[in-house]
């Protein structure tokens, strides 16, 4: 039977230091004037001035004809020695607008996405997931059919997110320029400079002081919760505390072969436990393709995970495999990079 839970995304559950987050859908020419070039080729030079033969007067000119029309020359010679005068709007229009300084990046933009942003292998940070379908035996689902899982993998604000799968489900996720998490699916991010900020929830509540690293990802949560990283990027453990007295509740183990070993320490750890994959199958590039995930008590029932990846090597789906009475049922999950 699976075992179903309300619609719901937690980053990682309530002892992970935050309530169940419940969430339904969430998911914006001018012309141009001559060169000076062009205006000095129009002006006769003094060798050309020089051989320029002179008009013989016809018979019946007289001399004061002769000295009008010398007049008349000279101030016409005169007149085509200056430079052309041009218009004042039309000498502004030809020539080319200077462009406008910069503007200073704002940290509030979405970040790029796609191939521009980096992608860890086993952290990888989506902008979407959503449901696509979901079979059972080649058939549809009934609709009140739900799975829950939890992707150890996908990381967006740090650590393994917890899924409960229903028709309607879409998350969607927005980061900064510097790969700060702007908004999730239960929370609202500002920030405020100097890896510094603040997140509530999308109605107000719940506002607590969040710290970032240098790579953009969460590590500070309040003053008493601290997500700490593996030198190569993925979940490595979340501790609770104060100042430098921390006690880790959650440690994620990277082994050989992409498998993973997961140990915690809740005061109720017989009643409580995380799913941690007891097979994990590769491509020949070393990817993961397949994880076998066994019961977990009340937490979670068996389920296997299927990845597909695209050409950027990010998975861009997951078939999710969820035990059913007397078929599983088969999930399909989108994930995009570029939102």
């Amino acid at each position: 039977m699976t075992h179903v839970r309300p619609l719901s995304l937690c980053a990682h559950d309530p002892r992970r230091g935050g309530p169940l987050l419940v969430v339904g859908l969430v998911c914006s020419v001018a012309l141009g004037c001559g060169s000076g070039a062009d205006v000095a080729a129009s002006r006769p030079t003094p060798e050309a001035a020089a051989t320029t033969p002179k008009a013989t007067p016809g018979p019946g000119v007289t001399d004061d004809a002769r000295k009008a029309d010398a007049a008349k020359v000279a101030a016409a010679a005169d007149t085509a020695s200056k430079p052309a005068q041009v218009d004042a709007a039309a000498d502004t229009a030809s020539k080319p607008a200077t462009p406008p300084a910069p503007a200073a990046p704002d940290p509030a933009v979405v970040a790029p996405s796609g191939p521009l942003r980096a992608q860890t292998p086993g952290a990888y940070r989506p902008c979407e997931i959503a449901v696509q379908s979901c079979t059972k035996d080649g058939k549809p689902c009934a609709a009140d059919e739900s799975c829950y899982v939890s992707l150890a993998r996908v990381i967006p604000e740090g650590e393994p997110i917890d899924v409960n799968i229903e028709a309607s489900v879409s998350l969607r996720w927005r980061y900064a320029a510097d790969e700060r998490v702007l908004e999730s699916p239960g929370y609202i991010y500002k920030h405020t400079g100097a890896n510094k900020g603040s997140r509530a929830r999308r109605d107000g509540s719940d506002k607590q002081a969040v710290e970032f690293d240098a790579q953009g990802r969460l590590t500070r949560i309040g003053r008493d919760i601290r997500i700490d990283y593996t030198p190569d990027g993925r979940a490595a453990g979340r501790s609770y505390g104060k100042g430098n007295k921390w006690k880790q509740v959650v440690t994620y183990t990277w082994g050989p072969k992409e498998t993973l070993g997961i140990g915690w320490t809740y005061p109720d750890s017989d009643e409580f436990c995380e799913p941690v994959p007891e097979k994990v199958e590769l491509d020949a590039q070393g990817r993961v393709v397949r994880e076998v995930f066994a019961d977990c008590q009340i937490n979670y029932s068996e389920f296997t995970l299927h990845y597909h990846y695209d050409a950027a090597g990010r998975p861009d789906a997951l078939d999710v495999e969820c035990a059913g009475d007397p078929k599983p049922d088969i999930w399909r999950l989108a994930l995009k990079y570029e939102c």
